[in-house]
Formats: C-alpha cells, sequence, structure tokens
C-alpha cells in the first residue's frame, strides 16, 4: 500500500527538524558536513518515532485503508486488491447510470433495466466476499459497459421528447438497447452456470476431505 500523505509528512518534519538543528548547533564538528549528517540522523529517527505514534488517518487516506484491509482480510496481493475493488466501484456506479437511465424508458425497458442494474449490484456485493469469482464476472462486466452506453443514448434521445423527426432514432436506439440487454443477460446466465460448477466442486471437495478423514478416524 503507497501512502499519498506520508511523504509530505516525513518532508514537513525533516525539514523543521533541519532548521532547528542549524540555528542551535554550535558545538566543534569533527568533519565537513557533520551538522548536515547529524540532522538527518535525527531528523530520520524522529520522524519513524512520530510516525509510528501518529493516527492511521494521518499517514493513510481512506482508500488506502479500505484497500490494505480488503487485501489482509482475502489475503490477496494489492494490485489483485486493487482490481476486485476498482471491479466493485465501477459495477455500482454503473447500476446507478442505468437506473437513472431507465426513469426515462418505456415498459417493458425500464423494468428489464432496473433488473440489470440489481443484477449488476450483486456482482459487486459477490465480489466482496468471494473476490476469486472476479475472472467468472468479467465478461460480464465488460458487457455491461456496452449496455451503458446504449441506455445512455437511449436516455438522451428519450429527454428530447419523442416526434416525427427523432421517432426513428428512437426506435433504433430503442433496438440497440434491447440487443445490449440480451446479450447481457445471456453473459449472465453463463456466470451463474459457472459459479453453480464451482460450487459443487467445492461440495466434491469438502465431501472427500471429510470422507478421507472419516476413514483414518476409523483406521
Amino acid at each position: 500500500m503507497k501512502p499519498v500523505r506520508f511523504p509530505w509528512v516525513v518532508a514537513t518534519i525533516v525539514a523543521v527538524l533541519a532548521v532547528i538543528f542549524g540555528i542551535f548547533m554550535r558545538l566543534p564538528l569533527p568533519f565537513d558536513g557533520f551538522a548536515a549528517v547529524a540532522a538527518a540522523l535525527i531528523a530520520g529517527t524522529l520522524t519513524l518515532s512520530l510516525t509510528m505514534m501518529a493516527p492511521a488517518g494521518w499517514i493513510w487516506t481512506d482508500a488506502e485503508r479500505l484497500r490494505h484491509a480488503f487485501a489482509q482480510r482475502h489475503k490477496m496481493s494489492e494490485l489483485r486488491s486493487e482490481n476486485v475493488l476498482d471491479a466493485m466501484t465501477s459495477a455500482h456506479a454503473r447500476a446507478d447510470r442505468l437506473r437513472n437511465g431507465a426513469a426515462l424508458f418505456a415498459a417493458p425497458l425500464d423494468r428489464r433495466t432496473r433488473d440489470m442494474a440489481d443484477r449488476l449490484d450483486d456482482i459487486a456485493r459477490d465480489l466482496f466476499y468471494h473476490p476469486d469469482a472476479l475472472d467468472v464476472h468479467r465478461q460480464a462486466l465488460v458487457r455491461s459497459e456496452l449496455i451503458e452506453e446504449a441506455v445512455l443514448s437511449h436516455a438522451s434521445l428519450r429527454k428530447r421528447g419523442q416526434d416525427d423527426i427523432n421517432a426513428p432514432q428512437i426506435a433504433q436506439s430503442r433496438d440497440r438497447v434491447d440487443a445490449a440487454l440480451s446479450a447481457l443477460e445471456d453473459a449472465f446466465d453463463h456466470n451463474e452456470n459457472r459459479l453453480a460448477d464451482r460450487l459443487v466442486r467445492q461440495v466434491d471437495v469438502s465431501s472427500a476431505t471429510a470422507e478421507m478423514l472419516l476413514k483414518r478416524r476409523s483406521a
């Protein structure tokens, strides 16, 4: 986890201590440049001491602490945890934009769009508890980018109002949203099948482990 505030804290403390040392240091120096070396050592020692005692909010941002806690909880690398958190954030944000666009749609397109938004939220929640499922959900997340573009474009046309001029454009836009929704539904169905297969494999492994332990105990 790379700190954002920490370098500024260190630089400020080092500068202040160096100035204080330069003002009050009047002892004979054993060699040229000793004052700078001593100031650096003192500043470094005090900086580390103060940093260890400082509140976490002074050194790390809330986002950094969240990433670190998430990585520690799931025993993941920082890069992997950042990828999962980015996917969660984008999925939630995309779901909100889909709901905003669905408010301007006519039935049944509005209901289907809201259903897709709910499923994106479900993906984000699943990633929070099972970050290893990112590879399973990746296809649906990629396709959700396409449906977001189609939904925002159709919502923009609907907001202008329908007349004889833009009626064909609205019809074409509606067809694009419908096709994008169908593609995303297929991706979700594929995800559900893969998740079901993963759960079956986990159950098989657990059953095999339990059977092996029972055999050892009975032996």
